[in-house]
């Protein structure tokens, strides 16, 4: 269970620091950040808590008197047409720890003194992300820029290449005074393949075939939704390669009803009687039950069970 509770607070050493969007308002007291996860999420594949070097990103934006946020006036990072540079920092940047477990950070913003300008709040968007590029293209999320609106994010998968760091996590909140509380949601689900093995001891590499597979969407901050799903791979492309008889990626909300499995010079393909439907923030695992030259029980975490259910037609 993830607590980990972190506090950005504003340093009196620091308040004279450029930072975007603030310079030109009157201050009051210091933004602090109490950061934590939803009971159910764990920030990577094989960890269960936020640890150094983990980079959380921020942006705020001004939000006008009568509640319309303002995505021209950003106040915490920058986000322009010509780049988004949000307030980033680590969580091995600790200055102090607190007593009750806590990690304060000094940061350099304060809150504008609401009482004499034109708003009343800030919009804040935080995110943790991994993610890389690798022969010109991006995988994992990556935050746009919509001109005079909310940002959103632009995910690509490569699970084909087992990336398993392309995680996502985010949070919005709107506040104007003490702590912020952001409590990061995962808008992806964590799919988990697992193989037990009968008959014989193992085989040199397993592989997990799906079609239409879905790899890349945007992601609406506002509504929390994934609006435009249409990249998606077949089962020649969307396959996953291990010599590991469980192994775990990071997959967009979808419907899985079939994939084919090779092992040992045999496929078969494998269609669930019941979909699994992955939504987000869940964990689902399919485990299959392998003899030497068959598969005879599939089960699925949400209760779908089949036995002796695919016959081998031994083609590749």
């Amino acid at each position: 269970m993830i607590r980990n509770r972190l506090h950005i607070l504003m340093s009196a050493l620091l308040a004279l620091a450029s930072c975007s969007g603030q310079d030109s308002l009157p201050h009051e007291s210091s933004i602090g950040f109490d950061v934590m996860a939803e009971d159910y999420v764990a920030t990577k594949v094989t960890d269960t808590s936020f640890e150094g070097p983990d980079v959380l990103n921020v942006l705020g934006f001004l939000v006008k008197d009568g509640g319309q946020t303002d995505y021209t006036a950003s106040y915490m990072g920058d986000y322009a047409s010509t780049g988004i540079s949000p307030f980033s920092f680590t969580y091995s940047g600790v200055v102090v720890e607190r007593g009750d477990g806590s990690k304060v950070y000094a940061t350099g913003y304060s809150w504008p003194a609401f009482a004499r300008n034109e708003y009343e709040s800030l919009d804040f968007y935080a995110y943790y992300a991994v993610n890389k590029t690798t022969s010109g293209g991006t995988t994992g999320p990556v935050m746009q820029f919509n001109s005079e609106s909310a940002p959103t994010f632009s995910y690509l998968s490569d699970v084909a290449g087992q990336a398993e760091v392309e995680d996502f996590l985010f949070v919005r909140n709107v506040a104007n005074k003490n702590d912020v509380k952001l409590t990061f949601k995962r808008p992806l689900a964590k799919v988990v393949l697992k193989l037990v093995l009968k008959d014989w001891i193992s085989a040199e590499d397993f592989t997990w075939m799906f079609d239409d597979f879905t790899v890349g969407d945007v992601y609406d901050c506002v509504s929390g939704d994934w609006i435009s799903s249409d990249q998606t791979l077949t089962k020649s492309q969307m396959l996953i390669n291990t010599m590991s008889n469980e192994v775990a990626f990071y997959a967009l909300p979808q419907t899985v009803e079939e994939f084919a499995f090779i092992w040992n010079y045999h496929k078969e393909l494998i269609t669930l009687s019941q979909p699994l439907e992955l939504t987000s923030g869940n964990r689902y695992t399919i485990t299959l039950t392998v003899t030497k030259d068959k598969v005879i029980g599939i089960q699925t975490s949400d209760g779908v069970r089949q036995w002796d259910t695919v016959i081998n037609d031994n083609i590749l």
